[in-house]
């Protein structure tokens, strides 16, 4: 397999002329034709489900209907909404209701006069179970509001695919609590248990992340319908998943709902049983995809024997050097490399907060350590890994010029894990996207291969 490089991006954090405030699905059209011309074969993207008031992708309402405030308005309506693209940081929670509001409206204009509208509800019955959860009233104006994201979306990737680019998306293993999958499958989800991370030497008492424990058990013996729905949507538009948790397939740390995570335990208990737990479910669920999946195998935890059960399934892992213990050069070939993610620091934070680490990575690369950040270097680290794919967050590569540099490194980053930030997942890059790609400086490091 010959070497794919990428980039990462929130869809949020774009903004175009066009936009409406935030990143919209048609905006990634002009990154797609930018990424043709400097050689990028790969766009990987943050969950785009429906979260509601949340701006959190992770903790959707649904795990198909896609986020309403990623259609492109402008497509549809004078939506009016531009002046919210010079916001420093994304509004989320005042542009979703109003982005709902303008198109529940227009889709009661227009869901009757639509040719392929009937044949969607036929095709996607998940999406009026969807409307009935978010308004029994208004549910097939909201079925609507799905045909309008999946053809946006669907677009998309048939553009990608006229231009040599693909297309990453992220399907989170868990779904929340208030979500209608709940709701309307209650069998395939122990709601008296509570899904988290064991105490460690970051947090005393665990992380209590409050979703339902997925019954694994219930979904093997409905031949996991619910996985099988997914992916079959979620093949609409991507390529390539990543498998969010992927030990938690294998096994969760689960507690009882409204306790601390620390009174849980490993479901199943024995170890012995973990591999075989896990490769029955992958392979359960894998069936039903051509997608390529990438697990997000992260984490002190992960036990190495699950590490090579995702290599013997010819499953991909994920590296971030910073966390490796052996140089870029020597990964595995079925792995994507990538400095950093969404849930950390960047480099310039990472490698001036935690000095330490930044020796002990220096040191595993022979070269001397520098106070300052050596981000050419780290990013040229990636890029040479033998891993087969190579993406990096965009913003890594954008800071190394002035006009998208942040004075602030606290500002580059998109989300800061366990906490309840008001600035986490509404990240927007500095500049538009019409200069971004317009910029000659830009395209030449990525065409030199140095970002």
């Amino acid at each position: 397999m010959d070497k794919i490089y990428g980039i990462n991006t929130p869809l949020l954090a774009l903004t175009t002329k066009r936009s409406a405030g935030n990143g919209e699905f048609l905006d990634l059209l002009p990154l797609i034709d930018w990424c043709q011309r400097v050689g990028l074969k790969v766009i990987q993207l943050l969950p785009l489900n429906d979260s509601g008031l949340d701006p959190s992708p992770y903790n959707a309402l649904s795990s198909v209907a896609l986020n309403p405030i990623y259609i492109s308005l402008h497509a549809l309506i004078d939506h009016r909404l531009s002046h919210y693209n010079t916001t420093s940081r994304v509004d989320y929670r005042r542009l979703y209701p109003l982005k709902e509001e303008m198109l529940l409206a227009y889709a009661d204009k227009q869901k009757h006069n639509h040719p392929h509208f009937q044949n969607f509800l036929k095709e996607h019955p998940w999406s009026l179970e969807y409307g009935h959860f978010k308004d029994p009233a208004a549910a097939e104006s909201h079925a609507f509001i799905q045909l309008l994201a999946h053809e946006q979306l669907n677009q998309v990737k048939a553009y990608a695919e006229q231009r040599g680019v693909q297309l990453m998306g992220d399907i989170p293993i868990l779904i929340s609590r208030d979500s209608h999958d709940v709701r309307d499958h209650p069998a395939i989800f122990d709601r008296d248990l509570a899904v988290g991370t064991p105490p460690d030497i970051y947090a005393a008492d665990g992380q209590a992340w409050e979703f339902p424990l997925l019954d694994w058990d219930a979904m093997a013996d409905r031949n996991y319908a619910w996985w099988a729905q997914r992916l079959k949507v979620a093949e609409n538009y991507y390529h390539y998943f990543r498998i969010d948790h992927a030990v938690g397939f294998y096994r969760f740390w689960a507690y009882p709902q409204g306790e601390k995570a620390s009174t849980g335990r490993f479901i199943p208990q024995d170890p012995t049983n973990w591999v075989a737990h896990g490769e029955r479910n992958l392979q359960g669920i894998l069936a039903y995809t051509h997608m390529i999946p990438i697990a997000e195998d992260l984490g002190d935890d992960v036990p190495l024997d699950v590490k090579q059960s995702l290599l013997d399934q010819r499953i991909h892992l994920n590296k971030v050097i910073r966390w490796e213990s052996v140089p870029p050069s020597d990964y595995p070939h079925l792995s994507l490399a990538t400095v950093s993610t969404h849930d950390t620091e960047t480099l310039r934070q990472w490698w001036t907060n935690h000095p330490e680490e930044a020796h002990t990575y220096c040191h595993l690369m022979n070269r001397p350590y520098t106070p300052t950040p050596p981000l050419f270097d780290l990013l040229r680290d990636s890029n040479q890994s033998a891993s087969h794919l190579t993406i990096n967050l965009f913003q890594e590569t954008l800071t190394l010029l002035p006009a998208y540099h942040f004075p602030n490194p606290d500002d580059e980053r998109i989300n800061i894990p366990g906490t309840l930030s008001p600035t986490n997942w509404i990240f927007r890059y500095k500049q538009p996207l019409e200069h971004i790609t317009a910029d000659s400086k830009l395209a030449a490091l990525f065409l030199s291969g140095q970002a």
